[in-house]
């Protein structure tokens, strides 16, 4: 069952919160994402319209750690041999993510400046996409981003796996689990990152809580 929509806040969308501490928990959704396969059915339906409109740039708002957008352009390569590359954006970049991605794959590329997703700069061409990112947004703000998009007459791709109501929160209640597997796998090491997940369980809590809110 559903249930109505609380906007409450998450610790990544905080502007006094630590930029170190966001970046854990950015990196840690970009491996679990990737691990897990999570976008693997919105990345199908993408290649598909990304062939239809003959579009050649991607610029993804929101991007989080980016790491996601690694799948996307080996993807995009490997069905479609279409020549594509994308642009990170995000209201508060991860630029240690962006630049260690970039450096895996020259065909992402990014801003290091903020970009605000309702108000995408005229210069910044592309097809824009927000991956698990719209939730992030009240209603109103949420209708100004795809308004913006529409006046910029460049479409929008919305990708969202949370889902609103029990169902979606009881899956939540297991990622301090999910964080303690996954952190080891997340590149590059980073000794502060073990301290705050397994000493002092700042990433998992923060994950959990931003779950439980998502959904």
């Amino acid at each position: 069952a559903s249930m109505k929509r609380l906007h409450l806040f998450e610790f990544t969308d905080l502007p006094w919160w630590p930029d170190a501490w966001k970046a854990m928990e950015t990196d840690y959704l970009g491996a679990a994402n990737r691990l897990l396969g999570l976008y693997r059915p919105a990345i199908a339906h993408l290649v598909g319209v990304i062939r239809a409109l003959a579009c050649h740039r991607l610029v993804d708002l929101c991007a989080g750690a980016g790491r996601h957008y690694r799948e996307v352009i080996e993807q995009v390569d490997r069905d479609r041999h279409w020549p594509i590359r994308a642009t990170l954006t995000d209201l508060h970049p991860n630029l240690a993510a962006y630049c260690r991605t970039h450096a895996e794959d020259p065909r992402i590329d990014y801003i290091a400046a903020q970009v605000d997703a309702a108000s995408v700069p005229a210069d910044l061409a592309g097809f824009p996409t927000l991956f698990a990112g719209l939730h992030h947004f009240r209603p109103e703000l949420a209708r100004r981003i795809l308004a913006d998009s529409a006046r910029r007459g460049e479409g929008i791709a919305v990708f969202e796996h949370t889902r609103r109501g029990l169902a979606g929160m009881i899956p939540m209640l297991f990622t301090p689990l999910l964080v303690w597997l996954f952190t080891p796998f997340i590149r590059p090491f980073s000794a502060s990152r073990l301290f705050w997940t397994y000493v002092v369980p700042v990433a998992p809590l923060m994950v959990l809580w931003d779950g439980l809110v998502s959904s």
